[in-house]
């Protein structure tokens, strides 16, 4: 019993992780309510096996196709015939491809459309110019700053499925815009430049937006509306027919989408003051990366996994839950496995990494790293660093306790693994608990 006892000490302790895993049917259950109960008991710890590993993120090199470059590039104006479509979530600035550049007057105005996104959004906010916010009138001229008054008029479109071409465009573009042409389902802007060498001296500026994304399905309301929620952005992605896996309703567990939409917007008190929630997802992504890459990247807005089991993606937010579950020696149905230490190729002390933020004007730029002299001592004195982007975090505060779970999951030195049966069921569960030496 003494093995038993400390383990269930070490279950009941908050830097331990559990994990069990449903494997196979044994025995016909004594009764339906058997295995109800059974289930209910497991519940909360049932997980994938690859979930244990996905916890522990593996030091990257770097890479000049990384977060950094990606996000350095998503405000700059694109000229090219072809390009992915871009999806957005929460709120990020972005700009976008060109989709049609015409002059008129001899050659006194410019229009150009700018396409956004490839999707319905809540809202196109601010409007830069070379990275200088535009103040627009009613009728979207430009008044400030002063070298633009005027010269410069912005039109909206939030991209619905019913929207109507530009009225304006359609007026001004000599025939070359007709009311066919609506862009139903892209949000893009409308932007008419009036010729003036002294406000324009390098010739075309870059124009950029700040933009509220997509309207995602909230489980919890029944409502479908932008929201800034990690849990809900994933499982609009999940169910995403045209860039996201395409899963049907049936295969969502709404339950552990619901769970975890609620603890994302727990607040958190900040030591400077004020509260945050405690996860938000914020940024964008192309469709030419795979799923399983933009998966892995939403993901790392609020520390979590997403396991497919029994038909049906179930997700799990960094978040410690306190164990329910009581075994002794009687349960143990094989042999103990016991792994004591990680491997120095993939052990870290401290995390760094890029991300981007409002009050910097969405420019990407580090993140205060996250380091520990108790785990730097352990390893020699020598820091190693884990470089860890976050794509679709836009809080420093936020960002610090996410590389702060992600070094203590790395810390967990000592994992012990056995098998068991609970009596009156019929399946084996796999037990793994690691412990922080």
């Amino acid at each position: 019993m003494g093995f038993f006892k400390n383990l269930t000490r070490a279950l009941t302790n908050p830097a331990t992780l559990v994990s069990a895993i449903a494997a196979v049917a044994l025995a016909p259950a004594t009764g339906g309510s058997s295995l109800v109960l059974f289930a209910k008991a497991y519940a909360i710890t049932a997980v994938a096996t690859a979930a244990l590993q996905t916890l522990t993120p593996k030091p990257k090199l770097p890479s000049f196709s990384d977060f950094t470059s990606q996000s350095q590039q998503r405000t700059q104006l694109i000229k090219q015939p072809t390009v992915p479509r871009r999806i957005i979530y929460g709120e990020t600035r972005v700009s976008g491809v060109m989709g049609f550049a015409e002059t008129t007057d001899n050659n006194q105005y410019l229009h150009m459309v700018v396409l956004l996104a490839t999707h319905e959004v809540n809202q196109i906010g601010t409007l830069y110019v070379n990275d200088q916010a535009l103040t627009l009138d009613g009728s979207g001229n430009a008044t400030a700053p002063s070298q633009y008054a005027n010269l410069i008029r912005i039109k909206k479109h939030l991209g619905t499925d019913d929207q109507s071409a530009d009225s304006d465009l359609v007026s001004e573009s000599d025939g070359k815009w007709t009311n066919d042409h609506k862009l139903s389902g892209i949000a893009y802007i409308y932007v008419r430049l009036k010729f003036d060498a002294d406000a324009f001296p390098n010739g075309l500026p870059n124009i950029s937006a700040i933009v509220q994304g997509k309207k995602v399905y909230d489980p919890r309301t029944t409502n479908t509306a932008y929201s800034t929620n990690p849990s809900l952005c994933i499982r609009d992605y999940l169910t995403d027919s045209k860039y996201g896996f395409g899963a049907s309703s049936d295969e969502i567990d709404d339950t552990s989408f619901t769970t975890a939409a609620n603890i994302c917007e727990e607040s958190i008190s900040l030591r400077e003051g004020g509260t945050e929630n405690k996860y938000t997802l914020n940024g964008t992504f192309e469709s030419n990366s795979t799923p399983k890459q933009t998966l892995e990247n939403l993901l790392t807005s609020m520390g979590g996994i997403v396991v497919y089991s029994n038909g049906k993606f179930k997700v799990k937010v960094a978040k410690y839950v306190s164990p329910t579950v009581t075994l002794d020696d009687s349960d143990v149905r094989g042999a103990i496995g016991l792994q004591t230490a990680r491997s120095q190729r993939d052990n870290f002390n401290a995390v760094k990494g890029v991300f981007t933020s409002p009050t910097n004007n969405f420019i990407p730029a580090d993140y205060p790293a996250f380091t520990s002299s108790t785990f730097e001592t352990e390893d020699g004195g020598d820091r190693k660093f884990l470089d860890m982007d976050l794509p679709f975090t836009t809080s420093q505060t936020m960002a610090q306790r996410l590389s702060k779970i992600a070094l203590f999951r790395n810390r967990q030195k000592v994992c012990i693994s056995y098998t068991t049966i609970k009596k009156s069921s019929c399946f084996i569960i796999k037990i793994t608990t690691c412990t922080i030496k």
